[in-house]
């Protein structure tokens, strides 16, 4: 069985390389070496990025980044009365 692992960002620029040249879920599937539902997954979240629109799948991501951010910040100031 195989370990999930994340796409890396370069397999995903191929991804869409691929995709704007015309190839199928299916071709980029064999060229990426991925599960055609891993594709299909990839296309769906970032649909909207193409448009120049954040997706839902961004938005998230940024807001769990921001959430980090103030707790760190809020850490640090804790820690520098200490």
């Amino acid at each position: 069985m195989n370990k999930y692992s994340q796409l890396t960002i370069d397999i995903r620029y191929q991804i869409y390389a691929f995709r704007r040249s015309g190839l199928t879920q299916s071709e980029i599937a064999r060229e990426v070496g991925v599960h055609p539902s891993t594709i299909c997954r990839e296309l769906k979240r970032n649909v909207a990025s193409e448009s120049g629109m954040l997706t839902h799948y961004e938005l998230s991501l940024r807001a769990r980044n921001y959430e980090s951010l103030l707790q760190f910040m809020e850490n640090r100031r804790f820690f520098s009365y200490l």
